[in-house]
C-alpha cells in the first residue's frame, strides 16, 4: 500500500529538490564575469532591482501556452500593444525559452533549419529573464540547452517599452547596426512578423527605443569589440523577437482570468558548491485555454472575501457593461483611449492613457496602479514572486 505524503512533509521535499532560478545564479555569480562587458554603475543599478523586484517564473509548460498564444492569436499583440504594462513597477520575469522557442519551431521549421547554429536546438538558450524597471528592459539569458547551467549573459541591447523613439535616433541607431528601419521592425517582431499585415507592424518600432547598455570603461578593447557592426547584428540576431515576446508575456501577466497564485517560501539551496539562499515567489498557474480567453479581453468581478492585508499588482478594471457584453455577447472590444472626464483621444495621446472606452459596446477599462488591499488586524503577506505554470 502507498504511504501517503502530508501536504508540510511534501513541501520540504520540494523545497530540498528545487533548483536555483536563473534570478538566484545571477545574484551569486562573479561579478567580474558581468562587469566585463556592463559599466560596474549600470550593473549595480540592475542587481539592486533584482533584489527588490516582484518576480514571475514560467516554466515548460506556462512558456509552450505562450508560444500558442503568440502563433494563434499575434493580431493580439498589435491591437492590445498598449496594454502590455507591468503589474509593478520593478519586476522580474524568467521563462524556460527552450520551450518556447522550439514549440515557435514547430510553426516554421524550415525557416529556423536555414538559420545553421541558430536554428539548432542544443545551442537554443535555455532560460532567458527579462528585468523591467519601470520601461526599461533588460535581457539576461542562462545557459543553453546543451548546458542548461551554462555561463549567464546580460545582453548589450536595452528596451525603453512604450516609449517614443523619434525618427532621426531610428536612423542613427539603423546606421550603427547597418540595417535598415524595416529590419529593426522585423527584429522586434520575430516570427510573428510574416503573419501581420503591412500596416499593423510599425508601431511597435515607433514606440520601443534600441538602445545600448553603457560599456565599462576599464575594459576598452571591449568597448570597440562591443560596438563593431558585426557584433552588434550578432546580439539582435540572438534577441529576435525579444520585443514581442516581453509584450506577450506582460498581456498574459494582466489577465487575471487565466491566472490564479500560490505562494512559495525562501529557502536554501547550493549553486557553484556553495549555499545560497533562493528566493521567494508565488506559482502562478496559466489557464490552459489561454487563447480563447485573451481573444475576449474581459475581467471577471472580484470576491466579496476580506482578506489579510495584501500587495495587490497593478491591473486593468473593466466596468459592468464592458464584462456583460464579452461574456454575454462576445463583444471583441474596440478600446479607444481618453482622458481623465472619459472623453475618447481623438488622433495620438500626448501622454500614456490610463482609461478607454469601447466603440463597440460603450463599456469601460481603466489601469489601477498596484496598491495594498485587506484587513491589517488579519496580518500581512508579503508577496516579492511569482512561478506560472499551468493548471
Amino acid at each position: 500500500m502507498k504511504r501517503k505524503i502530508s501536504k508540510r512533509k511534501q513541501e520540504t521535499l520540494e523545497t530540498r529538490t528545487r533548483a536555483p532560478l536563473l534570478v538566484d545564479r545571477l545574484l551569486h555569480q562573479d561579478r567580474r564575469d558581468s562587469e566585463r562587458y556592463v559599466h560596474p554603475k549600470a550593473h549595480e543599478q540592475m542587481m539592486r532591482s533584482l533584489r527588490s523586484s516582484h518576480r514571475f517564473v514560467f516554466d515548460d509548460e506556462a512558456a509552450e501556452r505562450l508560444a500558442k498564444v503568440v502563433i494563434d492569436i499575434p493580431q493580439l499583440l498589435v491591437r492590445e500593444r498598449q496594454f502590455a504594462r507591468a503589474p509593478f513597477d520593478t519586476i522580474w520575469i524568467e521563462i524556460a525559452s527552450h520551450r518556447y522557442w522550439e514549440t515557435l519551431r514547430e510553426q516554421a521549421p524550415e525557416a529556423y533549419d536555414m538559420q545553421g547554429e541558430w536554428g539548432d536546438r542544443e545551442n537554443a538558450d535555455h532560460t532567458v529573464g527579462y528585468l523591467i524597471d519601470h520601461n526599461r528592459v533588460n535581457t539576461i539569458v542562462g545557459g543553453t540547452v546543451a548546458d542548461p547551467l551554462g555561463k549567464i549573459y546580460i545582453s548589450p541591447l536595452q528596451y525603453q517599452i512604450h516609449t517614443e523613439w523619434p525618427l532621426q535616433d531610428q536612423i542613427k541607431f539603423a546606421e550603427t547596426a547597418q540595417m535598415s528601419r524595416l529590419g529593426i521592425t522585423a527584429f522586434m517582431w520575430g516570427s510573428s512578423f510574416g503573419f501581420l499585415g503591412k500596416d499593423d507592424v510599425h508601431d511597435l518600432r515607433n514606440e520601443t527605443v534600441l538602445e545600448f547598455l553603457p560599456p565599462n570603461p576599464a575594459y576598452p578593447e571591449q568597448v570597440g569589440y562591443l560596438r563593431r557592426p558585426d557584433v552588434i547584428q550578432l546580439s539582435m540576431r540572438g534577441a529576435v523577437g525579444d520585443v514581442r515576446t516581453i509584450h506577450a508575456l506582460l498581456l498574459m501577466l494582466n489577465r487575471p482570468s487565466i491566472t490564479q497564485y500560490r505562494p512559495v517560501n525562501t529557502s536554501r539551496g547550493w549553486y557553484r558548491s556553495k549555499p545560497i539562499p533562493y528566493l521567494s515567489h508565488s506559482v502562478v498557474h496559466v489557464d490552459l485555454d489561454a487563447v480563447k480567453t485573451l481573444r475576449h479581453i474581459g475581467t471577471p468581478a472580484e470576491s466579496g472575501i476580506t482578506h489579510r492585508r495584501h500587495e495587490v499588482r497593478g491591473h486593468f478594471c473593466h466596468d459592468k457593461t464592458a464584462r456583460d457584453y464579452m461574456r454575454i455577447a462576445g463583444c471583441i472590444h474596440e478600446w479607444r483611449a481618453c482622458d481623465d472626464e472619459w472623453a475618447v483621444i481623438e488622433g495620438k495621446p500626448k501622454d500614456e492613457p490610463s482609461r478607454w472606452h469601447c466603440a463597440a459596446c460603450g463599456g469601460k477599462r481603466w489601469w489601477r496602479e498596484a496598491h495594498e488591499r485587506g484587513d491589517a488586524s488579519k496580518g500581512y503577506v508579503i508577496r516579492d514572486g511569482y512561478e506560472v505554470t499551468v493548471l
